[in-house]
Protein backbone atom coordinates (compact mmCIF):
# COMPACT_ATOMS: atom_id res chain seq x y z
CA UNK A 1 0.00 0.00 0.00
CA UNK A 2 2.94 2.36 0.49
CA UNK A 3 3.52 2.38 -3.29
CA UNK A 4 0.08 3.87 -3.99
CA UNK A 5 1.09 7.58 -3.56
CA UNK A 6 3.98 6.98 -5.98
CA UNK A 7 1.88 5.17 -8.59
CA UNK A 8 -1.19 7.39 -8.71
CA UNK A 9 0.49 10.61 -9.97
CA UNK A 10 2.17 8.58 -12.73
CA UNK A 11 -0.96 6.64 -13.68
CA UNK A 12 -2.90 9.33 -15.59
CA UNK A 13 -0.27 10.49 -18.15
CA UNK A 14 1.03 6.96 -18.52
CA UNK A 15 -2.45 5.65 -19.29
CA UNK A 16 -3.03 8.49 -21.77
CA UNK A 17 0.26 7.70 -23.51
CA UNK A 18 -0.59 3.99 -23.71
CA UNK A 19 -4.05 4.91 -25.06
CA UNK A 20 -2.35 6.96 -27.81
CA UNK A 21 0.03 4.09 -28.57
CA UNK A 22 -2.85 1.61 -28.65
CA UNK A 23 -4.89 3.85 -30.95
CA UNK A 24 -1.93 4.32 -33.29
CA UNK A 25 -1.30 0.57 -33.34
CA UNK A 26 -4.99 -0.01 -34.09
CA UNK A 27 -4.88 2.43 -37.04
CA UNK A 28 -1.70 0.79 -38.40
CA UNK A 29 -3.24 -2.68 -38.01
CA UNK A 30 -6.40 -1.58 -39.85
CA UNK A 31 -4.30 -0.09 -42.67
CA UNK A 32 -2.29 -3.31 -43.00
CA UNK A 33 -5.50 -5.37 -42.95
CA UNK A 34 -7.04 -3.21 -45.69
CA UNK A 35 -3.84 -3.50 -47.74
CA UNK A 36 -3.76 -7.30 -47.44
CA UNK A 37 -7.49 -7.60 -48.20
CA UNK A 38 -7.02 -5.31 -51.20
CA UNK A 39 -4.15 -7.44 -52.51
CA UNK A 40 -6.15 -10.65 -52.07
CA UNK A 41 -9.21 -9.08 -53.71
CA UNK A 42 -7.07 -7.79 -56.58
CA UNK A 43 -5.56 -11.22 -57.16
CA UNK A 44 -9.02 -12.83 -57.03
CA UNK A 45 -10.40 -10.26 -59.50
CA UNK A 46 -7.49 -10.89 -61.86
CA UNK A 47 -8.21 -14.62 -61.73
CA UNK A 48 -11.91 -14.04 -62.38
CA UNK A 49 -11.29 -11.56 -65.22
CA UNK A 50 -8.39 -13.31 -66.95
Amino acid sequence: MRDAPLLFPLAAPHAARWRQVGFGFLVVAICWLMLIVGLIAGAALQRWVL
